[in-house]
This record gives C-alpha cells, sequence and structure tokens, in this order.
C-alpha cells in the first residue's frame, strides 16, 4: 500500500486527497441536484456543512463504541483513531433532515441529491482505504500483499459497487424516475451490498455480535426500517 505521497517535498496522506477530491465532486453535484429539483443553493451549502460536520462526529462516535475494549486503557485519541462509515451517514442524514425541518422547506429536493452525492464521495474514500491500508478484505490468492499477507481488495470491489450505484441513481434522478424517492433506493440497495461485502473484510476492529459485524446488524435494521417506512408512505398515499 501506499499511504503517503510527497508532492513538492511536501508528505500528504493519500486518504486525505481521496477525501477532499470525494467532497468537492460530490459538493457540485449536490448542489446541481437540489437545483434541478428546484431546491435552494443556499440552503443545499447549510445542509452540506452542518452534515458533514456532524457526519464526521457520527463516524468517529460509533467507532468508540464499537472499540469498548478499550475504554478506560487507552487514550482518546485511540479509541477515536478510526471511522464507521454508518455513524457517518447517520449523523449526516439527521443533521440535514433537522436543518431542513428548521426551515421548513421541502426536502424532496436535498434527500434526491444526498442520494446522489453520498455513494460517489463514499467511493472516493474507499479507493483512499485502499491505499491507506485499513479496512482491508480476507486473505486471498487474489489481491494486493499487506503486512505479509495477500488479500482480497475489498475496498476497490467497494468503490467500484459505489460508483454503479451513483451511476444507476443519476440515470433515475436524470429521467425524473422515483423523485422524492431516490435515498430510500440508495438506502436499501447500499444496505443488501454492505452485508455481503462485509463477509469479504478481513480487519476485526469493526466490532463483531455473534457471526454478524456491526455494519451487518445495522445493514438488516436499515433495510427493515426502508422496508417499513415504504410500507407506511404507501399507505398514506404519498408515494
Amino acid at each position: 500500500m501506499h499511504p503517503y505521497i510527497d508532492i513538492f517535498g511536501l508528505k500528504f496522506a493519500v486518504y486525505d486527497i481521496f477525501a477532499f477530491v470525494g467532497l468537492a465532486v460530490q459538493y457540485f453535484v449536490f448542489v446541481y441536484a437540489v437545483k434541478k429539483r428546484g431546491g435552494l443553493v443556499s440552503c443545499a451549502r447549510e445542509v452540506q456543512l452542518i452534515g458533514l460536520f456532524f457526519g464526521a462526529v457520527g463516524m468517529k462516535l460509533l467507532y468508540a463504541l464499537t472499540r469498548y475494549d478499550l475504554w478506560g486503557v487507552a487514550t482518546p485519541d485511540v479509541i477515536l483513531g478510526g471511522g464507521v462509515f454508518y455513524g457517518g451517514l447517520f449523523g449526516t442524514l439527521l443533521a440535514g433532515l433537522a436543518v431542513l425541518k428548521i426551515k421548513g422547506v421541502d426536502t424532496t429536493p436535498y434527500t434526491d441529491a444526498a442520494a446522489l452525492a453520498i455513494p460517489l464521495f463514499h467511493s472516493f474514500g474507499r479507493v483512499g482505504c485502499f491505499f491507506s491500508g485499513c479496512c482491508y478484505g480476507v486473505s486471498s490468492q487474489y489481491g494486493f500483499i499487506l503486512d505479509g499477507v495477500k488479500r482480497f481488495p475489498i475496498q476497490l470491489l467497494s468503490a467500484f459497487l459505489l460508483l454503479v450505484l451513483f451511476l444507476l441513481l443519476f440515470i433515475m434522478f436524470e429521467k425524473n424516475l422515483f423523485s422524492g424517492k431516490l435515498l430510500y433506493i440508495y438506502l436499501g440497495i447500499y444496505a443488501v451490498g454492505r452485508f455481503f461485502t462485509e463477509f469479504l473484510r478481513g480487519d476485526e476492529v469493526r466490532g463483531k455480535i455473534w457471526v454478524f459485524s456491526t455494519s451487518q446488524l445495522i445493514s438488516i435494521l436499515l433495510l427493515l426500517t426502508v422496508f417499513l417506512l415504504y410500507i407506511k408512505r404507501t399507505k398514506e398515499n404519498k408515494w
């Protein structure tokens, strides 16, 4: 792996570079989608800023919960030394929805935009994970050497699947299909995909309950929640 790169004599973390580029790209996609759905750009910027802040907080907090074995025996920088995507996802969505509720605006332009921006940003992050050597895959005869062990490049597979998911949702968006429902579609598809790709993960830091990882259990609960919301809104004739 190549966690760092030298640029003009300065050392940069490759993950940070991919994360920064991903943030920039998803921002423009988010604003584009909000404008096309008739939303306010100023509101989109606020949702992005507040959502990203609470997303970072949620990512760290959920990681700390998975490392409960270190509480009381490790320093905060170790306990908060990583991040869990689901924590960031829920932190971002809840904060963004709170902003929209306070402003009293229609959420449709922003939730549809989020359905495009989140998987796009996530795909950049997974490529960064590959170069950093984190979130690695199981040992395999096919893959890349990490600490002397050949491992399946689950990060690159995840990045590819997320990019495909983004493209699928973008096509739906451009064709004005499932307006107001794209976030549900994204969450449902991602939950299913994440559940199965977790079997190819080789890092044990993620936390585990019985035979399932923390993210697999969250995926099950998320898929159930999306399904119940679908039933509820169908009965209300809102879809």
